[in-house]
């Protein structure tokens, strides 16, 4: 959590820092500092521009305080992510991908934190999708429908070779479904924030 909020936290060791979500920011009243605008590179290979850092957060993961700087930024789907500039700090890290456990020690103290297995992406059938709209969840589905490669052809001259050349590269991949886009390791973590 931070102060009273229970918070989703994505651990990843591809995000080179800290990040905060700012609606989580305006909601949870935390002073965000400007910074000049900054690109982010996404994952995806898209970029974004953003600024804003929150300076000293608190986050309790696992009945820890982890006091972190944050750059702010719009997160789809979790509230926190802690990246490399934390899990640098940690020192010697076991990882079970198959029980979704991460072990470090803090002192002579072993922390272990637990992935939440109903934040983890999972492929469905048609049958379980029509379940889970019925039970009013929230769920994303991509590539609903094989498109013919062989219609960019017939595009008139107004649609930009880069947006071709990106419905191309979509149709030659085949995307199962999933259910949350989200690491393993995210956990619904207890913390609380510095003023």
């Amino acid at each position: 959590m931070i102060g009273e909020r229970r918070v989703v936290v994505l651990i990843d060791s591809g995000a080179s820092h800290n990040y905060i979500g700012r609606k989580l920011t305006e909601e949870l009243a935390l002073k965000v500092t400007d910074t000049p605008a900054y690109c982010m590179s996404l994952g995806d290979g898209h970029r974004r521009m953003t600024w804003g850092r929150c300076e000293k957060v608190t986050v309790k993961v696992e009945g820890v305080d982890v006091e972190e700087d944050f750059y702010v930024f719009e997160l789809g789907g979790v509230d926190v992510i802690l990246g490399v500039a934390w899990l640098a700090k940690l020192g010697e890290v076991s990882t079970n991908w198959g029980k979704m456990t991460m072990v470090y020690k803090v002192g002579d103290k072993k922390i272990c934190i637990r992935g939440d297995p109903s934040l983890s992406r999972q492929v469905v059938n048609a049958r379980s999708l029509l379940k889970l709209v019925e039970a009013d969840s929230g769920v994303v589905v991509w590539n609903l429908c094989k498109v013919e490669e062989e219609n960019c052809s017939e595009w008139d001259d107004n649609v930009s070779e880069s947006r071709k050349n990106n419905y191309r590269r979509c149709c030659r991949r085949t995307i199962p479904f999933f259910v949350n886009f989200r690491s393993f390791l995210q956990t619904k973590t207890e913390s609380t924030a510095t003023p």
